[in-house]
């Protein structure tokens, strides 16, 4: 059933007007699950996420599934330090000073706890290996304005998708016109 749905949406040669309307027709992006490097060893990350309260949801030699609450993330057997010091997440979250006592002394690089001149209060922490996460009480982020633009600006620009982005998308509709088509 789902692939059908995908060979209809991608693969029917239609223009881009109609791309763009099926875009913006009651799709609603619900959540995301990152991948996270966690460098030569799963279990020894498993570990120190574990120690940071996270359950291990699946696992396997090269992956694992974790979550705590209603956050997730993918860890992936993966020791490139490029990939895990460009790595960063936020995660709002509900009492954010208990949570910062929670980690203080975790193993790992734990900063201060302060107000930053974006205007949230927050805290990082850098986990092996070099995975940032930093962590705002979600309570304030609906007095959160971010600087130099108007949240009206960014949701306009959310809304609407690219000219670039729908003539891209447009392209390889008409190209593709079946699986094996795309397959190439």
């Amino acid at each position: 059933m789902l692939f059908s749905e995908h060979e209809q949406i991608f693969h029917e040669p239609r223009g881009a007007d109609v791309f763009a309307q099926d875009a913006g027709m009651g799709s609603t992006f619900e959540s995301v699950i990152p991948m996270i490097p966690a460098g030569k060893d799963i279990q020894a990350a498993l570990d120190v996420y574990g120690r940071m309260g996270f359950s291990v949801v699946w696992q396997d030699e090269n992956m694992a599934g974790i979550c705590r609450d209603t956050v997730q993330f993918n860890l992936v057997r993966n020791d490139n330090a490029e990939w895990a010091s460009n790595a960063s997440f936020s995660i709002g979250v509900t009492n954010l000073a208990a949570l910062y006592d929670e980690y203080r002394h975790a193993p790992a690089i734990v900063g201060p706890l302060e107000p930053k001149p974006w205007g949230r209060v927050e805290f990082h922490i850098i986990v092996a290996p070099g995975v940032c996460f930093q962590f705002y009480d979600q309570s304030l982020a609906d007095d959160y304005e971010p600087p130099f633009r108007s949240r009206a600006l960014m949701q306009e620009q959310r809304c609407a998708p690219s000219v670039a982005f729908q003539r891209v998308v447009g392209r390889r509709r008409r190209r593709c016109r079946g699986p094996s088509a795309c397959a190439r």
